[in-house]
């Protein structure tokens, strides 16, 4: 599997694009505060299989993953799911599952984006945008691309929550937020459902 450096690449994109102008960002309906479900699971699963990733590609820790009962979960998973949110081994695996199913289907889409991406790009040399000019608005698109992203995101947060039942997966949650919720922080997003 091949390691993204843009787990959102979509929702910054559209972030940095609208942010440069608050009149573009008005007109295209802002919205400030937590970070989306979407938003925070696509973040939290690339994290955990690009963690996992690492270690695997480490001998020493790839072999480890071997002492824990999961072959494939690494150590450094296995600490922020099982140590660090008191879960078990089997719903630990269960959520690297879910996490790498999902990447999974969101890769053609972000590969989609990308393409959006640099096609916008290529109109601005350098990807500066002369003095005065306004940004430009995200191509419906490239919003289209991101509803798909984010519904494909929430169809997985959704298979988590059946597998692990309500009460569990609030457990997750809640540990995960906690844990992680800081290094993904607040942010002022582009709402692309409200078109």
């Amino acid at each position: 599997m091949r390691k993204s450096c843009f787990p959102t690449v979509l929702s910054f994109l559209v972030l940095a694009i609208t942010a440069a102008n608050s009149q573009v960002s008005q007109k295209l309906n802002v919205v400030r505060g937590p970070v989306p479900d979407a938003m925070f699971y696509s973040t939290v699963f690339q994290h955990l299989v690009t963690l996992n990733q690492a270690d695997q590609a480490n001998p020493r820790l790839g072999a480890a993953s071997q002492a824990f009962g999961a072959p494939g979960v690494s150590p450094s998973v296995h600490l922020v799911i099982v140590d660090r949110s008191g879960f078990s081994q089997a719903e630990a695996t269960n959520l690297f599952s879910v996490a790498q199913k999902c990447l999974a289907e969101i890769s053609p889409v972000d590969q989609q984006a990308k393409a959006v991406i640099n096609e916008v790009r290529a109109h601005y040399p350098g990807g500066r945008i002369l003095p005065g000019a306004q940004p430009p608005a995200p191509p419906e698109q490239l919003l289209s691309l991101q509803r798909s992203r984010d519904t494909i995101v929430l169809k997985y947060v959704d298979q988590l929550r059946k597998s692990l039942g309500d009460a569990r997966f609030s457990t997750l949650d809640n540990s995960l937020r906690s844990n992680l919720g800081s290094k993904v922080g607040t942010l002022g997003l582009v709402n692309t459902h409200a078109h």
